[in-house]
Order: structure tokens, then sequence, then C-alpha cells
């Protein structure tokens, strides 16, 4: 029980908002929530709403976000905002027609995949791409070729102006078409940029697979790819362009 000169009060009751000791049984008395320390209910206007301290001692109100939204923290304050998108994105699906495709609009993705469905040309060739248009001495890479059930060769290649994605069959059976997939670190890296491949086709002895491990010695951001049917020519198959971020 306050006090006030060490002695008790018996039959009153303390009024912080006054600082005075008052008879029970005496009143009405008001008192406001700022004089009692408490946070007055008229600051919360809406189910949902938060309260939270814009400084020190001073509680305000966030109000309710929208469906979907996530708390968050912006100009060190809580906030709502809406949760960037993740995982795989569909963002295009071309036909392989011609000698080469063209890719466009990809800057905004932290990952790139490209898979590659049903791939046939006029005659057996190199399956190649390039990044950001750039056809300068820019691509390293190592790559490892597979026929059958052993490896039949291994490779690298530096300082080239093309990316080896694989080898890509000819249209002479049903079961002769290129399928895989080319993913690539779109992020902007001071050391360049990171990509590998995983394609295969049946050659007619057996089936031939190739896997690359490259990097793109540009620090841009990946923005287009382009495939090249070697010295060839598209005769068939499907592109599918996914975004991760």
């Amino acid at each position: 029980m306050a006090t006030i000169g060490e002695t008790s009060r018996p039959g009153f009751v303390y009024d912080l908002a006054t600082d005075t000791w008052i008879p029970v049984g005496i009143g009405p008395h008001a008192h406001t929530p700022a004089a009692i320390g408490a946070i007055s209910n008229s600051l919360t206007t809406t189910t949902g709403d938060l309260i939270y301290a814009a400084s020190a001692n001073t509680p305000a109100r966030l109000g309710i976000g929208s469906t979907s939204q996530v708390l968050t923290v912006a100009a060190g304050v809580p906030s709502w905002a809406t949760p960037t998108a993740s995982g795989l994105t569909l963002l295009a699906t071309t036909t392989l027609t011609g000698g080469s495709v063209t890719i466009t609009g990809l800057s905004t993705y932290k990952e790139l995949w490209f898979v590659i469905r049903n791939a046939y040309v006029a005659s057996n060739t190199y399956l190649d791409f390039r990044l950001n248009s750039d056809s300068g001495s820019n691509y390293s890479q190592q790559f490892v070729k597979v026929a059958a059930t052993a490896v039949t060769s291994t490779g690298g290649q530096t300082a080239v102006t093309t990316a080896f994605a694989g080898y890509i069959g000819d249209s002479a059976t049903t079961t002769n078409r290129l399928g895989g997939i080319i993913r690539v670190s779109a992020a902007d890296q001071t050391s360049g940029v990171s990509y590998t491949t995983n394609t295969g086709f049946n050659d007619g002895t057996g089936n031939t697979g190739t896997w690359v491990n490259g990097r793109y010695f540009n620090t841009a951001v990946i923005s287009s790819i382009q495939l090249f049917a070697g010295a060839s020519t598209f005769s068939g198959g499907t592109l599918m362009t996914y975004g991760v971020n």
C-alpha cells in the first residue's frame, strides 16, 4: 500500500493521476490512460491492428495489412509487405527452330533454368549458347562425355566465344532427340557467372550424355540467352525457361 510520510492510510486509495489519497467511497474519479501508464483503447480502430513503439515510450498503431502480406521492418519500424515470389517461375515456352533461338527479359532472377525437351537438328552437331549476346572470348568450361555406361572423353575450353551445352542428334529415329537442362547463376558476381549443363541423346550406338561446368567471365546480370544448333538448324523441340528467386 502506498504511504505518505511513512504512514499507512487505511480506508483510502491512492490516485496515481493526482498523486493524492482518496477516501474509499468518495467519487467519481476520472483518470486518463496516459496518467496511469495505460495505452488507450482508441489507439486501435480495426480488427487486426497492432501496437508498436514509434519511439521510446511512444505507442503507435500499425493498421492491419492485406491478405497474404507478411510483417517486416522498414526504416526501423514494423510494416506490412507482399512477400517476394520464390521457387520456379515459368517465363517462356519456345519452339526450337532455325539456326538459333533467343530468350530475353531474364535480369530479375537469381538463377535461370533452361529445360530442353525432345530437341533435334538436321544433322548431328554441338548445342552451344551465349549469354547477354556476348560473342567475345569470355567462356571457359570443362566437360565430360559419356556413351552408354563408359566415359569416352573429357576436355576443357578456355577463352572461347560460345558456351558448350552438349551434343544434339538428328531426326533419323524418334529416339534420337536431346533432352537436358542448362542452369545459369544470374546474380552479379565479381568473379563471373557460373553455369552447368546436363544433356543427353541417343546417337544410334548408345546413350550419349554430356556434363559441363563453366564460367562466363562477365559480372553483368544475365538478361538473355541464345541457343545455337551448331553448324546445323533446329528441326524441332521445346525450350522451357524458368526463373528462380
